[in-house]
């Protein structure tokens, strides 16, 4: 159903690019972790006072959507389901907080769960962009796509991410809406702008 709703979105005229994420950007919160290993490194112990590390989910094109750049590695592609691998893209200030050097790609990121742990391993090195907030700086931020996430953990809202060319802002967001309504009828949606989400 999520993807039905981006590609109708991405097919309406103006839109340049569409794509989902889990975690909506910019709202002072998020999906955070606080138990991260790096390779064969020490799991630090629990301690939900602290954040060290913010998490999304996405789909293949949504850092091109969102204007970050990718560094070195690659996106994600629609071969990163769930059965595959799992693989992460980080962005600079992780590769900053946890000391990867020159080459992340290929490093494996450790998370500790109630469970155990998961690994995952760097394909891709993205550009900075604010997380929970623009005041709060740029954070260490890693993201998985979100066609690994298993159907029973699948939340039921997700964030469709539309990029229109300029100008057109109001007449995509028209088009958008009857081509997202006409996909799932039964789908409630709401529209912000970035503008929107800093005031």
């Amino acid at each position: 159903r999520a993807e039905r709703l981006r590609a109708a979105a991405a097919a309406v005229p103006g839109v340049r690019s569409a794509a989902l994420s889990r975690v909506p950007l910019l709202t002072g919160g998020g999906w955070g972790s606080n138990r991260i290993a790096i390779d064969d490194g020490v799991m630090p112990v629990e301690d939900r006072s602290i954040h060290r590390l913010w998490r999304n989910a996405t789909t293949p094109g949504w850092f091109e959507t969102m204007g970050t750049p990718l560094v070195t590695g690659r996106d994600f592609v629609d071969s990163d389901r769930v059965g595959a691998p799992l693989v992460a893209i980080v962005n600079q200030a992780f590769v900053r907080r946890y000391q990867l050097g020159r080459r992340p790609i290929g490093r494996t990121i450790r998370i500790g769960e109630s469970n155990g742990e998961t690994r995952y391993e760097i394909v891709g090195l993205v550009g900075d962009s604010a997380y929970t907030s623009p005041r709060d700086g740029m954070m260490a931020t890693m993201y998985v796509p979100i066609a690994q996430t298993e159907p029973e953990n699948f939340r039921d809202t997700v964030i469709l991410t539309i990029n229109a060319a300029r100008g057109q802002r109001a007449a995509v967001e028209r088009a958008a809406a009857a081509a997202l309504t006409q996909t799932e009828p039964a789908v409630a949606f709401t529209f912000r702008t970035f503008d929107q989400f800093i005031d």
